[in-house]
């Protein structure tokens, strides 16, 4: 009877120490990935950063409050830093946190003047004692009035999980839209997401994005889409070390001053990317981009010697780019279009095209296949197959015509009520339209 009085009361004592413990694990937590996204910054060539300005933990209750230091975006947000402050409650399983941005000026200058004081937005933080962190922001619809047009917007749902070490994310979200009367009226929007950090440069995962519609209509311009749904795929060999990305885009219409599109799809891949070249390559473009802000924030103070420091700036980016180019031309690099398809009012374009990189590569040598496209043979592989409408023969009737001595017929025939073009590489020979072309001059 006395163990059992005992483990009783043991159970009882643990189980109201709790809240303190699971407060403890969200201090850990919340350093821990403060430290994690700094790093990850600091490793990505960019200059914001994450600091813990104080934080007060109770025993039932913490209160944090943080930062994110904007580093060269000043330039483009005009704002130096964002101040979040965050009310934690310590539960039995785990800490649910609600964050605030009324400590920064401008947003609490917007709630007050454009939004008559009423906050629409929630941002909330949930921290288990397994280490995942769950954030969700939401807002209930609001309006304001814009140069006398009334925006309505409309509520949203986000929701980010990541574990502590932010290398992995699971995010999903909805947004309903937002309208401003008759000349804008954005439908609305879904986004979901399964991403892993292998490296700073490198993931793995999926994202996937939808529109219900966008319409603008605003004077002389005029722009109208409906069901857009885009996907985006990267996988990364890492016994190959490659990395290979693909995108769909799909579209049910699209209508324009000068252009109607009763539907269109395609797919895009990238395939076989070396691994360390496409770090290398991301390393040099963040580097350049954050460059850039940086220099942009400091011509503000100097417009007189602006165009003097972009030249010298351009002339050095240009010459780091060839490099970072050059590394990802190694052989087996290849370039997708699949299923394409436009329907338009003169009739449907389909297409696929393949271009895959035989050998490793310079700039330079390229170069030669100006004078010798025969070369090309030995340094890409190539299929391609188009239909267009015949229609466009009557505004281009170049299509139709050799547009090369070895040419035996234009880049499309015609087949009817279409434009038919088939390209191949095989055998270091090319054939178009089933017809060799003769490259050897």
């Amino acid at each position: 009877m006395k163990k059992i009085i005992a483990v009783i009361i043991l159970i009882i004592v643990l189980g109201g120490a709790a809240p303190y413990v699971n407060g403890l694990l969200m201090e850990r937590t919340v350093r821990q990935a403060f430290d994690n996204a700094n790093a990850i910054y600091t490793e990505s060539n960019t200059d914001y950063s994450l600091e813990v300005v104080r934080y007060d933990r109770g025993f039932r209750t913490s209160e944090i409050e943080w930062k994110i230091d904007l580093g060269s975006l000043k330039a483009v947000y005009g704002v130096d830093e964002i101040v979040f402050v965050d009310r934690a409650k310590h539960g039995y399983t785990g800490v649910v946190s609600t964050t605030s941005l009324s400590e920064n000026l401008w947003f609490q200058d917007f709630i007050d003047n454009r939004l008559q004081g009423d906050n629409p937005f929630n941002i909330t933080t949930t921290y288990s004692f397994l280490g995942e962190i769950v954030s969700s922001f939401t807002n209930e619809p609001f309006s304001l009035t814009i140069d006398g047009d009334i925006l309505e917007v409309k509520e949203s749902n986000f929701e980010i999980i990541a574990d502590n070490s932010l290398q992995k994310f699971t995010s999903t979200g909805s947004w309903q839209g937002m309208q401003a009367g008759d000349k804008v009226d954005f439908g609305a929007m879904t986004m979901s997401a399964e991403m892993e950090m292998l490296s700073t440069f490198l993931w793995d995962g999926n994202f996937q994005f939808t529109i219900d519609r966008l319409k603008i209509d605003e004077k002389q311009a005029y722009f109208n889409f409906a069901d857009l749904n885009t996907s985006y795929t990267s996988k990364v060999d890492q016994v190959k070390n490659t990395i290979s990305t693909e995108s769909t885009v799909t579209m049910a219409s699209l209508d324009t001053n000068n252009l109607v599109v009763n539907g269109a799809k395609a797919t895009f891949g990238m395939n076989n990317m070396d691994a360390q070249a496409y770090e290398n390559f991301m390393d040099f473009y963040t580097r350049t981009v954050s460059g850039a802000l940086a220099e942009a924030a400091a011509l503000e103070d100097d417009p007189q010697g602006a165009g003097k420091r972009m030249e010298e700036q351009m002339s050095r980016v240009g010459l780091q780019a060839v490099s970072a180019l050059e590394q990802l031309l190694q052989a087996g690099l290849e370039f997708q279009v699949t299923d394409a398809e436009i329907s338009l009012q003169e009739g449907d374009i389909q297409g696929d095209l393949t271009l895959r990189l035989l050998r490793d590569m310079t700039l330079m040598q390229f170069a030669p296949v100006v004078g010798q496209p025969d070369l090309a043979l030995d340094i890409l592989y190539l299929s391609s197959n188009v239909k267009l409408p015949a229609a466009f023969a009557d505004k281009a009737p170049q299509l139709l015509m050799p547009l090369y001595q070895g040419m035996q017929t234009g880049l499309f025939v015609k087949d009817g009520d279409i434009l038919s073009h088939q390209a191949e590489t095989r055998n270091e020979k090319l054939y178009l339209n089933g017809n060799e072309v003769i490259l050897k001059r």
